[in-house]
Order: C-alpha cells, then sequence, then structure tokens
C-alpha cells in the first residue's frame, strides 16, 4: 500500500514509470515487469503504458546478469507473441470471406485502396537440424522462389499502415500461402 513505502521511494518508483513511459512512447512493444511483487505493483497501479503484461517475473533481480534475466523473459514473450499470432490468425479464420484476400496482384490491389489490416505470411520454420545437444531450436528463413513478389506486397501493406505477421510455414491449415486480412 502507499502508506507502507516512503516517499523517498514513491518517488523514485515515479522516476522509473515516467524513464519507461518516455521510452516506450509511441510503441507498442509488450512491458513484462521484473522485480519484486511490491515494486511491480507499486509501478502497475501508476503506469499508463497500454502494452503492459499481466505476469510479472517475481523477484529480486538487481543483482542478475543479462543473459540470466534474458532467460527468464524469453519463454514469457514468446508465449505472449504466440497468443497475439493465435488470435490474429483466429479473426483471419473467422472472417467473412469477403474481407479476405490472397494472390500477389489482389493483396497490392486491396494495399493500393488501403483496405489491408493485417498481411500473414507464412515465412519461416523451426528446425531441431544441426542442433548441438541443450541448443534452442532454430528459426530458418523461407524465402520464396520469387522474393520480388513478396516484398511488393509487404511494401505495399507497409505502405498504408499494414501490419505483417510472419508465421511459421504449415503451423496453421488457414496460412497455407500469403493471404490479407482487410478492413473493409
Amino acid at each position: 500500500s502507499d502508506a507502507a513505502i516512503s516517499e523517498d521511494e514513491k518517488r523514485y518508483l515515479r522516476q522509473i514509470v515516467e524513464a519507461v513511459e518516455g521510452a516506450l512512447q509511441g510503441s507498442s512493444r509488450p512491458l513484462l515487469l521484473a522485480g519484486t511483487v511490491s515494486r511491480t505493483g507499486n509501478i502497475r497501479k501508476d503506469i499508463s503504458y497500454k502494452h503492459v503484461l499481466d505476469q510479472t517475473l517475481d523477484g529480486n533481480y538487481e543483482k542478475s546478469a543479462t543473459q540470466e534475466l534474458y532467460d527468464l523473459c524469453t519463454p514469457i514473450l514468446a508465449a505472449h507473441f504466440r497468443a497475439e499470432r493465435d488470435s490474429a490468425v483466429e479473426k483471419l479464420a473467422s472472417s467473412p470471406p469477403e474481407l479476405v484476400v490472397m494472390g500477389k496482384k489482389e493483396i497490392e490491389e486491396a494495399a493500393t485502396a488501403g483496405r489491408v489490416a493485417t498481411l500473414f505470411l507464412p515465412s519461416y520454420s523451426l528446425t531441431k537440424d544441426s542442433n548441438r545437444p541443450g541448443e534452442d531450436d532454430k528459426l530458418i528463413l523461407t524465402l520464396p522462389a520469387d522474393i520480388n513478389d513478396i516484398e511488393t506486397m509487404v511494401q505495399s501493406v507497409l505502405e498504408q499502415s499494414g501490419e505483417i505477421i510472419a508465421v511459421e510455414i504449415g503451423g496453421y491449415d488457414v496460412l497455407d500461402v500469403p493471404k490479407a486480412l482487410c478492413r473493409y
């Protein structure tokens, strides 16, 4: 509670909140709070950044090495990004057919008209090939035979402020080819 922390600590936590919000201004990156329950709780109630994860990394990490924090945060953030991707793909799958386009020409036409909200690109695979024991899976970017098709679609969608979501090849039945979800 507020009564349990000193004015100096409140001021210190406000400075942290201001610095974090300043650094993340205009961003949509997720923010994972790490620290003691008391500290993360006091920061959470004062932070207005909209992308703070519900989950926290509870503990005292003041003397932790950067690699240790990275190793602790990576699975939490990976699960968050996977859930976001799954949700976006579910939205695509449940959208009316008239809002889903595929094929280079159709996607570029929709992007030129400013209609593309999200372009889904099956573009990577995870493999255990040539991994040493104890290593993580490797991310393999799979480029199509005609990379120009992908480049022009991506450029068209980005120019009209659309979002690009790379998905695992074969990861979703609904995404065997690039598809775009349109705004209207």
